[in-house]
């Protein structure tokens, strides 16, 4: 069995795009393409449940298992090869929410409880439209930035990977990754519709 270091040794940024747009052509007949996937993304989408939700291995590691089976089934939705990580992150986020909605009564562990407050922060309609707005300002301002500026602030800010981790996932220097960042983070700061908004949720 190949770990996440054998795979990204032998796959390269073209070939993991690939990887991404056979499945979501549905040109993986033999599901290998998704089995590589899987092999290389999991180490990182473990750590960032378990880190994000506080919630132990062995259930961090059920969601994680069921984030692959729903992307499986839902490839096709996927917009782009680029969006394949964000996208996944977002399914293992939901996983964790569903799961706090669905639990029966009774002693609440340590996970359910983060979870559950996610669900029930509810703010008030005019901070909630105002966190929307936002929102949708930090994702806009954050896909117009070059591809691999992007990635970097996707993987270090969002995704709560560390500099090694987003190295080996993009196949590129330690030092590649954190000035990528510092670079899409300093676009960013610029934005003057960015700063607009948060001068107005401050």
């Amino acid at each position: 069995m190949h770990t996440a270091e054998n795979v990204q040794e032998v796959t390269g940024s073209e070939e993991k795009d690939d990887l991404v747009r056979a499945c979501m052509t549905g040109a993986d007949s033999t599901g290998e393409a998704f089995s590589k996937l899987f092999t290389l993304y999991q180490p990182f989408l473990l750590r960032f449940v378990m880190k994000r939700f506080h919630i132990q291995q062995t259930d961090a590691e059920d969601v994680v298992q069921e984030t692959f089976i729903l992307a499986q089934r839902k490839f096709g939705s996927l917009r782009s090869v680029e969006a394949f990580s964000t996208w996944m992150h977002q399914i293992a986020i939901h996983q964790v929410i569903n799961k706090s909605r669905t639990r029966s009564s009774g002693d609440t562990s340590l996970d359910e409880f983060q979870a559950s407050c996610i669900v029930s922060r509810q703010p008030k309609p005019e901070a909630r439209m105002m966190q929307e707005e936002l929102a949708e300002a930090v994702r806009s301002a954050v896909a117009a930035l070059k591809p691999e500026f992007r990635q970097a602030v996707e993987d270090i800010e969002f995704h709560e990977m560390t500099y090694d981790e987003t190295a080996r996932l993009r196949n590129v220097p330690c030092g590649t990754v954190k000035t990528r960042r510092m670079r899409g983070m300093d676009q960013l700061h610029t934005s003057k519709k960015l700063r607009a908004l948060f001068e107005q949720s401050c």
